[in-house]
């Protein structure tokens, strides 16, 4: 194994997470000066001979004046170039897209081994952090924790619990992390299995870090409680891409019951957004949203729906106790039915017993008369 296919082994998802600002943007500008360039081959700058040997291989007449003769075949070109454009300039942004695929790709290997470092650095100064990543990688921690951590190794704790099973409620509250940091928390979301409990309130999380729990939560089915409380969480309300992100995930997650958003920086423009969010949600029963600024009105919306939604989940655990309810009178039902069998069969068996008793009697009988 080439050490390339090593490090795509270890951290090959890592590199898939790692987002590259330039790439979209640089891809975008490369293709564009290209196309422009794109043009047909220009007759003029041909020698006579090159002239006419072009005109000759297209059945072209020659004229012999220089000047008519690349008019003719400038033509010619501009006609076959415009035949094959299209496939230059597929051709062409392909080989841009691989270019900007792999330039991309050694950008974000370069981060990721940066990364390693700094977090290896910072594990080893820290051996609380190291037992702690240690239980998690040997899926060996207790179902509840509360980890002290700073940017760097919440980075590498968000790593090592990809996988990890025995860890249901992590809190990483007060502990300073970044927003970078923040991001690396929300997508081990994507493939953890077993938190049920998050909590990251008073940390230094932003809009980036709320996008990726709104993209994480997506597709996440065990979460039920996210808190993101004391966090800046729109730069002060110039940025609501977060939120937005986060709003349009509780129209798709079922699970999640609990989010706590309180004093997060969110503004009015949020309110707008929650308070739609939460039309399209059913699950959702605890919604912190003080110390906002959010309009009243849209405090008023999404309290209605959490009512809305608590009242469906009073009904739906009437109606599951009441399923189990008649799975026990079946049950119990079933119980009484294999009783009865059973005595049933220990009478036929019984009165079998006695009719052969009876029978040998009868034969010992007839063999003394």
């Amino acid at each position: 194994m080439s050490d390339n296919d090593a490090f795509m082994e270890d951290y090959g998802d890592s590199l898939n997470d790692a987002g590259d600002p330039y790439e979209t943007k640089t891809t975008r500008n490369a293709a564009e000066a290209l196309d422009a360039s794109l043009q047909a081959p220009n007759a003029n700058d041909f020698s006579n001979a090159r002239l006419i040997e072009e005109l000759e291989n297209r059945n072209s007449r020659v004229s012999g004046f220089r000047d008519q003769d690349v008019v003719t075949l400038q033509k010619i070109l501009d006609a076959e170039f415009e035949l094959e454009k299209e496939s230059i300039i597929k051709h062409q942004r392909e080989k841009r897209e691989q270019a900007a695929k792999q330039a991309g790709l050694q950008r974000k290997r370069m981060m990721l081994e940066r990364q390693l470092r700094e977090e290896i650095s910072e594990i080893g100064k820290d051996q609380r952090i190291e037992f702690w990543l240690n239980l998690v990688k040997q899926n060996a921690t207790p179902p509840t924790a509360r980890i002290d951590v700073n940017s760097v190794t919440a980075r590498a704790l968000a790593k090592s619990m990809w996988t990890n099973t025995s860890l249901t409620s992590l809190d990483l509250s007060r502990n300073g992390i970044d927003d970078a940091a923040g991001t690396y928390v929300a997508r081990l979301l994507k493939r953890n299995t077993a938190l049920v409990n998050v909590a990251l309130g008073s940390n230094q999380l932003g809009v980036f870090a709320c996008r990726a729990f709104g993209e994480s939560l997506c597709s996440n089915s065990t979460l039920k409680c996210l808190s993101l409380e004391s966090n800046s969480l729109t730069s002060d309300g110039a940025n609501m891409s977060g939120i937005q992100a986060l709003t349009d995930m509780f129209s798709k997650n079922s699970t999640l019951t609990s989010v706590n958003l309180w004093r997060c920086a969110l503004g009015a423009e949020a309110g707008v957004a929650l308070s739609r969010g939460m039309e399209s949600n059913h699950t959702i029963t605890f919604l912190e949203v003080g110390l906002n600024g959010l309009a009243m009105a849209d405090q008023h919306k999404v309290k209605t729906a959490l009512e809305n939604n608590f009242k469906r989940f009073e009904e739906c655990q009437a109606v599951r106790r009441q399923e189990l309810s008649i799975a026990d009178k079946i049950l119990a039902e079933e119980k009484a039915m294999q009783e009865q069998l059973r005595a049933e069969r220990q009478l036929r068996e019984w009165l079998e017993d006695q009719k052969q008793l009876r029978a040998e009697e009868r034969r010992k009988a007839e063999e003394k008369g």
